[in-house]
């Protein structure tokens, strides 16, 4: 028996005392799960008027951690930028400087020590001619493809000169910096 047959005879009178006791049943439960879903649910939170004072504490705060997260984000975008940007020129000026290098290091000090003796030698100098200091700097071009490396080197020989020299690793060219004598 269908509940909206036995309701509707229930409501005409003209249902029997099964159909009553049925649709009085199903009533109960209903109303049963009435009374249980409305106290299953959660009353919404009641919302209070916020004063001028937290309002303008919390727009100021929003508004400093918004700016300083954007700094922050900038700054790190800044850095990450700069440095792919030098990685590049001096990655290209490097790679550059390696492939037009004639010259090493022990040889430019050989040109230098060869040099000396030949414009400066002191044959009443107290001991040999030796090689004090000897740095490799690079060379930028404008054409960065084109960038070299230059030895700066210092030769003495006690009782008679220290000097300083450049010389380009391309092509082992002396240029005379500064000369004393000791």
């Amino acid at each position: 028996m269908s509940f909206e047959k036995a309701y509707e005879k229930y409501t005409n009178g003209t249902a029997t005392e099964e159909e009553i006791a049925y649709v009085e049943e199903e009533i109960a439960k209903a109303r049963k799960l009435g009374e249980i879903m409305e106290s299953a649910m959660i009353t919404p939170p009641t919302l209070e008027q916020a004063d001028d004072n937290t309002i303008k504490k919390a727009k100021k705060q929003h508004g400093l951690k918004s700016v300083i997260r954007a700094i922050i984000v900038s700054v790190a975008v800044l850095i990450v930028v700069a440095g792919a940007v030098l990685g590049g020129v001096f990655g290209t000026a490097v790679e550059s400087a390696k492939k037009q290098c004639a010259v090493t290091a022990d040889q430019a000090k050989e040109l230098a020590i060869h040099y000396y003796n030949k414009e400066f030698y002191v044959s009443s100098g107290l001991d040999k001619v030796f090689v004090e200091d000897c740095e490799r700097e690079l060379e930028y071009t404008s054409n960065l493809s084109k960038s070299y490396y230059k030895y700066e080197i210092e030769v003495k020989q006690p009782g008679g000169y220290e000097i300083e020299i450049e010389i380009d690793s391309r092509t082992g060219e002396i240029t005379l910096l500064d000369a004393d004598r000791v």
